[in-house]
């Protein structure tokens, strides 16, 4: 006689709708690369520019909390990369199992004089709309 120790899965029908709180992973070279953008190519440029990451949810505790991750190469390349100590000796262009890709944008300004312009308010509902026709 034999018995099946595993469980069934929860079961999430009926269930409401839960947000995860994200907690933000910004690598070191992406503030390089962004300077070295600001200096050789934008210049007094202060266009809005496209930057890609991942979403990453906690190992330990999923149902909790989530990573999103903005990698070095979020200014260069349209698809995230695995985070470079994962890499080691591989090419791969997708994030690590589970992770998603992460899209947005980034201002940066001149000065904090035109940073202090800048209506927050308004850009946080453009992004609220922008989300929700997703």
């Amino acid at each position: 006689m034999s018995t099946n120790s595993t469980k069934p899965a929860p079961s999430v029908v009926g269930q409401s709708l839960q947000f995860v709180p994200i907690s933000s992973e910004v690598e070191l070279p992406f503030y390089s690369a962004l300077f070295s953008y600001k200096l050789e190519h934008d210049k007094l440029d202060d266009s809005v520019r496209q930057v890609v990451g991942l979403y990453e949810p906690d190992r330990v505790e999923p149902e909790r909390s989530c990573k999103l991750q903005v990698l070095g190469n979020a200014l260069t390349s349209d698809q995230y990369a695995q985070p470079s100590l994962a890499k080691l000796a591989s090419n791969v262009t997708s994030g690590p199992i589970g992770s998603s890709r992460a899209e947005g944008t980034i201002k940066n300004t001149n000065t904090i004089e035109e940073l202090r312009k800048i209506n927050h308010t308004e850009v946080i509902q453009h992004a609220g709309r922008t989300v929700s026709r997703f």
